[in-house]
């Protein structure tokens, strides 16, 4: 009798341990699907009061795969999402657009900076710059530590910023690169952003930014297709409004080079 006993309470504890791993394996997958669209590593920009970068006008309109058409996935609260397939992949590309009531200055103070990555991009373990060919052209590495039973992953990512004053436009593109100074590691599973892209416009008068973002990346292994398609779905919406509430913070200050494109 106790034998059994002890077995159903085994039976029940393992039952009740099955949510938790769960849990834990469907965060470290949603970690894994985010990785390609973490923040760009500028640590400056040039001209204490200019601004310096590729003026790019019109070009800051989101460019989307000529090839696919954008498929509308959810409305929630003002924010939009979308996906679009991608001729010879088995993952999705995502879009998500949304307006947030943070000052354009304050939301890339923290975008901008590596240091205050860890206060906004799930399961940062570490990075470091490869090559800097300029304050908005950097070539970084980045580790993501992941719960057990999944591998770290890393990315080596250029990083490239476009600035349109006359339109209030942020522009960030990010891609996976090779690079001789920095091969792949026994640490992790080298994964592959295909195309990361951020947006970001202030609204003058306002204190709010539209902010669009559109990712397509493979956090390779042995992960199937449409398990990363199922778990990247949330991620556009996950990941600006935790970089949104971060900016929002008393604590961060405005950034000074972009504080002038607020006013009306």
């Amino acid at each position: 009798h106790k034998n059994v006993l002890a077995q159903r309470r085994g039976c029940t504890m393992s039952e009740t341990n099955q949510p938790r791993k769960a849990s834990r394996l469907k965060m470290g997958l949603y970690s894994i699907a985010i990785l390609g669209a973490a923040s760009m590593a500028f640590s400056s920009l040039s001209g204490e009061d200019g601004l310096s970068g590729q003026a790019i006008g019109e070009q800051a309109t989101p460019s989307a795969d000529t090839n696919g058409a954008w498929e509308l996935v959810a409305e929630n609260e003002g924010f939009v999402t979308k996906r679009m397939a991608v001729e010879g992949s088995p993952i999705m590309a995502f879009r998500g657009e949304t307006v947030v009531d943070v000052p354009l200055s304050k939301i890339l103070t923290v975008f901008l900076d590596a240091e205050r990555r860890k206060d906004w991009v799930d399961r940062f373990d570490s990075t470091q710059d490869v090559e800097v060919v300029s304050d908005l052209d950097r070539v970084y590495w980045i580790r993501f530590e992941l719960p057990f039973p999944l591998s770290d992953r890393d990315y080596l990512l250029r990083a490239t910023g476009d600035i349109d004053p006359d339109n209030r436009v942020f522009v960030a593109n990010i891609r996976s690169v090779s690079h001789p100074n920095r091969g792949e590691d026994d640490c992790c599973v080298r994964a592959e952003a295909f195309r990361t892209y951020y947006r970001f416009q202030a609204l003058p008068g306002e204190n709010k930014t539209k902010i669009e973002v559109e990712v397509h990346t493979d956090p390779k292994g042995m992960l199937p297709g449409w398990l990363v398609n199922m778990v990247q779905e949330d991620w556009p919406q996950k990941t600006l409004l935790s970089l949104a509430r971060e900016a929002g913070k008393e604590d961060v200050p405005s950034h000074k080079k972009f504080v002038s494109w607020e006013a009306k």
